[in-house]
């Protein structure tokens, strides 16, 4: 469940607080194709091409990492991935079955 006025509002803040935080969550949240960078374009602007391609995608983690903290989760998911994916959060499940 996710409170949408909430969100906004942290992100809000966030960018007050951090500059550029707005760029980086509104690429992380759209899809689009990285380009190539061109010799003559500044270095920021390659940087920022190449970041472009990024995006935030809601997967399901194994049963394997039940019951685990977020940083042994985050962790290995770094690990396992050679640093191409990262974990921003976990959403927690509660179990179906009914006690007794």
């Amino acid at each position: 469940c996710i409170c949408t006025d909430e969100l906004k509002l942290q992100a809000l803040g966030k960018s007050c607080e951090v500059v550029g935080f707005s760029t980086l969550l509104s690429n992380l949240l759209q899809s689009a194709g990285s380009t190539k960078a061109k010799p003559e374009e500044p270095r920021w602007l390659s940087l920022f091409d190449a970041g472009v391609g990024n995006e935030v995608y809601v997967v399901p983690l194994s049963d394997g990492y039940l019951l685990r903290t977020f940083e042994k989760v985050a962790t290995d998911v770094l690990n396992r991935t050679n640093a191409s994916a990262y974990l921003i959060g976990l959403v927690e499940q509660k179990s179906t079955e009914q006690d007794g």
